[in-house]
């Protein structure tokens, strides 16, 4: 993902953030910031409407964050 280029933002998998939630390698406590900013951004593109599974991912994610 870049500025210029998000992907496809309606997606509803957040598999780039496993390391953010289940994993605790991306972590708001010491983490690296390009990487809390990373997964802020994908979760803010990919915004909260999806269904099922996706939606528990995306606020714990959240959470985590």
């Amino acid at each position: 993902m870049s500025e210029d280029n998000l992907g496809e933002t309606t997606h509803r998998h957040l598999s780039p953030l496993i390391n953010l939630f289940p994993g605790d390698r991306v972590r708001p406590d010491g983490g690296d910031p390009e990487l809390l900013k990373g997964a802020t951004e994908l979760l803010t593109a990919r915004g909260m409407e999806s269904y099922g599974w996706a939606c528990a991912w995306r606020a714990a994610c959240w959470a985590r964050l």
